[in-house]
């Protein structure tokens, strides 16, 4: 089972930023932080993957999974909160 998959069975089509945060094993407000002023790759993937419902900003599992498994463009702490099954 892929990254994708498990990220849809987890936690289904649209993660918020809590989940994207413990998935990628970083604080909450870090990532944020990241999102507001952050340049790089990692970041425009991250602001790519963001959908506004509402007044919540979701973020898409199948665009953070690929984002997460771009060489480079992950920090290097990512995806290891995914369980394996």
């Amino acid at each position: 089972m892929d990254l994708e998959q498990r990220l849809l069975a987890e936690f289904g089509p649209l993660l918020d930023l809590g989940e994207v945060a413990a998935v990628l094993k970083r604080k909450k407000c870090g990532l944020q932080h990241t999102l507001d002023a952050g340049q790089g790759k990692f970041a425009e993937g991250l602001r790519g993957a963001r959908r506004k419902v509402g007044r919540r900003n979701l973020f898409c599992a199948v665009a953070i999974a690929k984002l997460v498994e771009q060489p480079k463009a992950a920090p290097p702490r990512a995806a290891v909160g995914i369980k394996s099954t």
